[in-house]
């Protein structure tokens, strides 16, 4: 075989490791980001509301339901009021998408939570929570894969019986 129909197949052999390499980072991007959100899951199981944005970036952002935006420090500190009043039994974490895109990436993903809340009476009700939730992430040269802001969509409640 000679040089001018070896370099056509070592050109192919070449796009094809490039375009295998990419789909193996992007394979491991996906891989960081999962086991991300799911650190996050351990945190809020833990009630533990500085692992839940231990993976933002600087200027993260947490958009309610209710249409509010919260910085960091304005969502840490809702976050420790909402856990002084709820006990959580169980929290399922469903990823529905995760669409890369360069250095970026679109997560969707479903929450179930259940939960007891207690209100300012003392009154306590058992609540099965679901929810949608937008996540953006952005890929960093230090820290890898961080989110850079979270969208929870109005979520759903049924009322539960007291255990």
């Amino acid at each position: 075989m000679n040089l001018t129909v070896r370099a056509p197949l070592l050109l192919a052999g070449l796009m094809a490791a490039v375009a295998w390499l990419a789909g193996c980072s992007g394979l491991m991007a996906e891989k960081q980001i999962r086991e991300r959100i799911f650190s996050i899951r351990a945190s809020i199981l833990a009630k533990r509301a500085e692992g839940i944005v231990e993976f933002g970036t600087p200027d993260w952002r947490f958009d309610g339901p209710d249409g509010k935006s919260y910085d960091r420090a304005a969502y840490l500190a809702r976050t420790a009021r909402l856990f002084a009043g709820i006990e959580i039994e169980s929290l399922d974490t469903h990823i529905d998408s995760c669409r890369m895109r360069d250095a970026r990436a679109e997560i969707m993903l479903t929450q179930t939570m259940v939960r007891i809340e207690t209100d300012a009476a003392g009154v306590r009700a058992r609540w099965k929570v679901r929810y949608r939730e937008k996540q953006e992430w952005v890929e960093t040269r230090t820290r890898g894969w961080l989110v850079t802001s979270v969208m929870v969509f109005h979520p759903e409640r049924e009322k539960l019986p007291l255990p």
